[in-house]
């Protein structure tokens, strides 16, 4: 039987690719000349990827101010009829605020709630590696 890998099953295929024996006759100096070609090239180049990667993320760069504030001094009003109506507004308005208080309540929620022992909450990123 075929039994899918751990990778397959959290990543399936989605495209049938021909698979031959070898990739010797894959060209991957220049551009592939049909389809097929293609998807053989994705596939190779993929299996050539580490399957966990870690970022190198320097952690002084987040503690910098994020914010970023754009002057609409120079923006000009949208012509009559492409701005967005006032009941369209309101509901923008009203579906972001539920989806804050789903948040709240899921944040009280989780927050009170214990973890398995399986389950390593990582506060200082640099050590969890």
């Amino acid at each position: 039987p075929n039994v899918p890998s751990d990778v397959e099953e959290l990543m399936p295929r989605l495209l049938p690719v021909e698979c031959r024996a070898g990739t010797e006759d894959l060209d991957l100096s220049g551009p592939p000349r049909n389809p097929q070609e293609y998807l053989r090239q994705v596939q190779l180049e993929a299996s050539l990827c580490p399957e966990v990667v870690v970022a190198q993320i320097d952690p002084k760069k987040l503690k910098k101010k994020q914010t970023v504030n754009v002057s609409v001094a120079g923006c000009h009003a949208a012509p009559a009829g492409f701005s967005p109506s006032l009941s369209w507004q309101q509901q923008q308005v009203s579906n972001f605020s539920d989806v804050r208080q789903s948040i709240m309540k899921n944040r009280r929620h989780w927050s009170s709630q214990s973890l398995d022992a399986n389950v390593l909450m990582v506060r200082d990123v640099t050590n969890f590696i």
